[in-house]
């Protein structure tokens, strides 16, 4: 770091004399492409405007840097787009998600709209005791699900949701709202369409106390009872 500021140093005009290695020597094993230097010089921009500088300077500390393009560059590679994108799409749901902070955020704000929503307000009302308690749990399990570092056993969730009596419609009505707060919170189309998949495979652990009771009703009225 002490030696990429004394270069930065150099180059913005200070009177210091740099005493690194040669900028292409430095870089000649690394191979990085266009696209990677482009990157840096959007997080110099971004870097350059949280400590206050004007857009003018900005402007002009970015030419600057331009300059060192061909050194850096000594041994370019071609942007792989494809390969990027697969990277990109071979992150987790929890990492697209926000990781730990934004499931934590999501929980929050779902928790707000289902409490305020009359097709689920009464799941969510009873034991307001320990609200913060299932919200804990909640993170743990949408993180476990979304595979994200959890010890969550998603193997409880049919007791967990077995006495609630849920049913095919209050879960579709669920989802309604995940994706409500999805949007809310910008998560892109493709990270929201994966997110609710990976809710739809719980579906029947999460109805099974309503099934098996619409069953023995069903049972029962068969024998006239």
């Amino acid at each position: 770091k002490s030696t990429q500021g004394q270069y930065l140093s150099v180059i913005f005009g200070a009177p210091i004399q740099y005493t690194g290695r040669p900028l292409d020597r430095v870089h000649a094993v690394m191979s990085i492409s266009d696209y990677e230097f482009d990157c840096f010089l959007e997080h110099a921009q971004t870097a350059l405007r949280d400590v206050g500088a004007d857009t003018a300077s900005i402007d002009e500390a970015i030419v600057i840097m331009e300059t060192a393009r061909r050194d850096v560059l000594i041994n370019r590679k071609p942007h792989d787009v494809r390969r990027t994108q697969e990277a990109a799409s071979a992150k987790t749901v929890y990492e697209r998600l926000g990781g730990d902070a934004g499931i934590t955020n999501f929980v929050e704000q779902m928790y707000e709209k289902a409490t305020a929503d009359v097709r689920t307000k009464s799941f969510f009302e009873k034991n307001k005791a320990k609200v913060s308690v299932h919200k804990k749990q909640l993170v743990s399990f949408l993180t476990k699900l979304f595979g994200g570092p959890s010890s969550y056993e998603l193997s409880d969730v049919r007791a967990a949701h077995y006495t609630l009596n849920l049913s095919d419609y209050h879960f579709d009505c669920l989802l309604d709202i995940y994706s409500a707060v999805y949007k809310e919170m910008g998560v892109k189309p493709k990270d929201m369409q994966d997110a609710i998949a990976a809710l739809q495979p719980i579906r029947a652990d999460v109805t099974t106390g309503y099934t098996v009771r619409m069953e023995m009703a069903r049972k029962n009225v068969e024998k006239g009872k």
